[in-house]
């Protein structure tokens, strides 16, 4: 499942990008030159195309997924989970990129055991990430366009005024449940920061010094949700309700 997406669809046309040259190139073609590179198993050379695209500011599903699928062809598993993760927090509804990221996550050293949630809760939570923030305010909109229309139209036709009224309910209730996704959404990336460890192992520290006490070790991989930040320390929790200290360059931040 390791295949790469040829058309970069977030990158316009007329965007250039100074490749290692220094010589300004097309977004397109230096996107290409890259999965010619995937193609031929030249990974480091698609790896660093790939990356100067991320290092332009640009910012795509389909660049994400083709450069986490290099890392992990080049076994970087720390880094291609982080890319797989930011490509699905850009379309979860995306097949191939949840499959390579639960591949990938086979491959990852710690297995953290995480508390099972309420049925309610859990649900819930995999029905608001099954799609986009931004697709869920999409539908959010599209759902008060129709509902104003409805209203309007039940005003001028008030003979069909009793099955206005059904069709004006069933769409607040798809308005209300887009509407709760999408806050619920909004909420949960302001409230919690997401990170994942880039390097093979990480030393967690009992606080923010270098001279602090080692308390456990963290490999590539693995997801933390970020606390507090102190200068060049983020202070992190596991899923089992483990806390610590990492230094900002063990960590790719989502």
């Amino acid at each position: 499942m390791m295949k790469i997406i040829y058309t970069l669809l977030a990158i316009t046309l007329t965007s250039n990008v100074l490749n290692g040259q220094g010589i300004s190139i097309s977004s397109e073609d230096l996107f290409a030159k890259a999965n010619l590179s995937y193609e031929k198993k030249r990974y480091s050379d698609a790896q660093i195309l790939y990356q100067q695209l991320v290092d332009a500011d640009y910012s795509s599903k389909e660049l994400f997924y083709n450069l986490a699928n290099t890392y992990f062809k080049m076994k970087k598993y720390g880094y291609a989970v982080f890319y797989y993760e930011k490509a699905i927090r850009l379309d979860p509804s995306d097949e191939d990129i949840v499959f390579n990221l639960e591949l990938t996550q086979l491959y990852l050293k710690d297995k953290i055991i995480t508390p099972p949630d309420f049925f309610v809760y859990d649900i819930s939570k995999k029905i608001m990430r099954s799609l986009s923030t931004n697709t869920w305010a999409v539908m959010s909109l599209l759902g008060w366009y129709i509902f104003v229309g409805l209203i309007l139209l039940g005003k001028i036709h008030r003979m069909q005024r009793r099955y206005v009224k059904i069709l004006i309910t069933t769409v607040g209730i798809y308005l209300l449940f887009c509407t709760i996704n999408f806050g619920a959404g909004v909420y949960s990336r302001a409230k919690t920061q997401e990170a994942i460890i880039l390097n093979a192992a990480a030393d967690v520290k009992s606080e923010p010094d270098n001279a602090g006490s080692i308390i456990f070790v963290l490999h590539e991989g693995t997801k933390v949700q970020i606390r507090s930040k102190k200068a060049d320390w983020f202070e992190i929790k596991l899923r089992d309700g483990k806390v610590g200290w990492l230094r900002r360059d063990d960590l790719g931040i989502l």
